[in-house]
């Protein structure tokens, strides 16, 4: 990570990273082979800017890329490629790239509060998984996502402590679908939801060797679009959407 200050009231900050998690889900797994194993390589700048005295601004853009090497669809078997299907369906199904844009702003209100209001945008893109269509089958086109979050929030900070509350709104679109060959259903924008998230905290100063206290909580309600909800023995409740 870089910071440049360009002057009083402005800095840019630019980053870069790459992970690697090994996950072992199964005794026939080891730390290399596990399902869902992933790498993440990521990049990104932003411009901080004080405006005003009370206020201050960041926009920027970040991009990352998923990898889960051991992670293919069933369609890969050999009997499914004799049969055709493996192109129709894609291998990598959980492969991604994310642009993503956003920004902040922050004032401060008075010398106890400091408010803050923000968004972001993520695009993603699967490189290898082709959109279900109404018959079960794969259409040419791949999977795209947006998702959308705005938040808002405030933090009240007097002697020996901090309080903060924030709300934030997703909602999450996805051009893929759904088909349950089982029970010959098709479900469109599978994906789709929308979240309501509340997330307050304290933290509390104790003594004067730095120590403190720090309480968080979070508070989430998701709704699903058009997916349906199912009962004890697989059935869809028509209507009823989770």
């Amino acid at each position: 990570r870089v910071i440049h200050r360009l002057n009083d009231d402005r800095k840019v900050k630019a980053r870069g990273g790459f992970r690697m998690e090994w996950l072992r889900e199964a005794e026939s797994e080891t730390l290399s082979t596990g399902l869902f194993n992933s790498r993440r390589l990521s990049g990104g700048a932003e411009v901080e800017q004080a405006l005003f005295g009370k206020l201050n601004a960041r926009a920027g853009y970040d991009y990352f890329t998923m990898r889960y090497p051991n992670y293919a669809s069933l369609a890969s078997d050999p009997k499914f490629q004799e049969a055709g299907l493996a192109a129709a369906a894609g291998k990598n199904l959980l492969d991604y790239n994310t642009h993503e844009p956003f920004f902040e702003i922050a004032w401060k209100a008075s010398d106890l509060l400091i408010g803050r209001v923000g968004y972001d945008l993520a695009l993603k893109s699967f490189s290898d998984q082709f959109i279900v269509t109404e018959t079960g089958g794969f259409s040419g086109a791949k999977r795209s996502d947006q998702v959308h979050q705005a938040t808002v929030s405030g933090t009240v900070a007097p002697e020996g402590m901090q309080a903060s509350v924030g709300y934030t709104f997703q909602w999450y679109k996805s051009t893929q679908n759904a088909f349950d060959a089982g029970r010959t259903l098709y479900t469109p924008a599978y994906y789709d939801f929308q979240e309501h998230r509340v997330t307050p905290s304290v933290v509390l100063g104790l003594g004067r060797e730095g120590r403190t206290f720090s309480l968080w909580s979070e508070m989430a309600f998701r709704k699903y679009t058009e997916r349906l909800s199912q009962d004890s023995t697989g059935a869809y409740v028509s209507g009823e959407k989770l």
